[in-house]
C-alpha cells in the first residue's frame, strides 16, 4: 500500500492503483514502532473530527505491521453514519482539518462515497457546525466551473441558499472560481481561487430516495449493506433478498464503485460478503449477474481454487474469494435509483 503517488497526502491506494479513498487510524501508537504505512498519531476521540491524513513511510524499509492486525479505537456515531462521520438530521459530515486545493478535497470526499459539503439552509450551518470549526476557511462544494456566474453544488443538490459575505462573490481578477466558508466571518461564503489550500468538509446524504436509512446512496445506485454476523445467507437467498427489495447482488463495475465499497465493508463488523460475481455457466470464466467480465478485482492468493466453488465474495480489505455456494455469509445488494 502507498500514499497517493508518493509525493502527495491525498489517497491510500493499493499496490494494484486502485484507490481506497483515505484510511484514518487512531490510538497511542509509539513513534519507534514501525508501521506498513502511516497512521494517525492521534490521542483523542473521533468525536472531536479532528482529523490528519496519513503520513508517509519509507517504502524501502520491512515494516511489520498489516492492515488486518492495526487496532481502531474509534467510536460510532450514528447507526446510518460511517465511522467516524457526525450525524446531523438525514446528513453525515466529516470535517478535514488538512489544508488541499478544492479538486483535491472534492475526490476525497467522493473517494469516501460522499461530496464537498453542500448547504440548504442556515440551521445546517449555525446549529450544527458552529461549534466544530476551527480552522479560518474551508472548502465547500459550491462553485462556478462549469460557466462563470453561475453557481453550482459538486454534488448536484440545487443551490437553494447561500450566505455570500459583503462584496462576495467578486471573482477577482477571474481567478476565483469555487467556493470557502470562511469561519472568522460567521461562516460567510467568499469565491476563491480553487488551487489554494484551505481545509474541507465531506457530506454524505442520508436519503429516502433509496427505500429507507439502511441503503447508501451513491453515484445514483443504492447499496444495502447485511446489517450484521447475525444476517447469514446461502448465494441463492441472498440474491433473493436483494431481488424482492428490488435489487441484485452487487456487480462492481468501475474503481470508484470499488472504493466505495470497500470503505464501506472495511467498517462493517461482518468480513465475508455475497457478490454478484459467479461462475453458473461453467465455462471457466467469472461474470457478474449483468453479463459483464470481472476485470477490476482482485482475487485473494490462491483464488480462485476449487472446481466447485462457483460463486464469490468479496472480502473485507478488498479481495475477492469463490466459495460453495451453500456457505452462509453476508450480501450486498444494489439497484439503480
Amino acid at each position: 500500500m502507498t500514499v497517493g503517488n508518493g509525493k502527495s497526502k491525498e489517497y491510500a491506494v493499493f499496490s494494484s492503483g486502485l484507490t481506497f479513498a483515505v484510511l484514518y487510524f487512531n490510538g497511542n501508537y509509539d513513534s519507534e514502532r514501525k508501521h506498513r504505512f502511516s497512521v494517525v498519531n492521534r490521542n483523542e476521540s473521533y468525536e472531536n473530527s479532528e482529523h490528519d491524513f496519513l503520513g508517509n513511510k519509507n517504502c524501502t524499509q520491512a515494516y511489520d505491521r498489516t492492515l488486518s492486525n492495526l487496532n481502531f479505537r474509534v467510536k460510532s456515531v450514528g447507526t446510518s453514519c460511517p465511522i467516524p462521520w457526525y450525524k446531523n438530521g438525514n446528513a453525515c459530515y466529516l470535517i478535514f482539518h488538512e489544508k488541499i486545493t478544492w479538486f483535491q478535497a472534492r475526490d476525497v470526499c467522493r473517494g469516501l462515497g460522499s461530496d464537498l459539503i453542500s448547504f440548504h439552509s442556515k440551521t445546517e450551518i449555525d446549529k450544527f457546525l458552529k461549534k466544530r470549526l476551527k480552522a479560518e476557511s474551508y472548502w465547500i462544494g459550491l462553485n462556478e466551473l462549469d460557466h462563470k456566474g453561475t453557481f453550482k453544488w459538486s454534488d448536484g443538490t440545487p443551490l437553494d441558499y447561500t450566505n455570500w459575505n459583503l462584496n462576495e462573490p467578486n471573482h477577482w481578477n477571474n481567478f476565483e472560481h469555487c467556493v470557502e466558508m470562511e469561519h472568522f466571518t460567521h461562516r460567510k461564503w467568499n469565491d476563491g481561487n480553487c488551487y489554494i489550500s484551505q481545509s474541507f468538509i465531506c457530506k454524505l446524504s442520508l436519503t429516502d430516495k433509496c427505500g429507507n436509512g439502511s441503503w447508501y446512496l451513491h453515484n445514483g445506485w443504492c447499496y444495502l449493506f447485511s446489517p450484521s454476523d447475525d444476517t447469514k445467507l446461502s448465494w441463492a437467498a441472498a440474491r433473493e433478498l436483494c431481488l424482492q427489495k428490488g435489487a441484485d447482488l452487487i456487480s462492481i463495475g468501475s474503481d470508484n464503485e470499488f472504493s466505495f465499497v470497500l470503505s464501506q465493508a472495511f467498517r462493517l463488523s461482518t468480513s465475508h460478503k455475497w457478490i454478484g460475481l459467479n461462475n453458473s455457466t461453467l465455462i471457466g470464466e467469472y461474470e457478474w449477474l449483468d453479463g459483464t467480465v470481472s476485470k477490476n478485482l482482485t482475487w485473494a492468493k490462491g483464488e480462485p481454487n476449487n472446481d466447485h466453488h462457483y460463486c464469490v465474495y468479496f472480502g473485507r480489505l478488498g479481495n475477492i474469494y469463490d466459495a460453495d455456494c451453500e456457505t452462509m455469509i453476508g450480501y450486498i445488494c444494489e439497484k439503480v435509483l
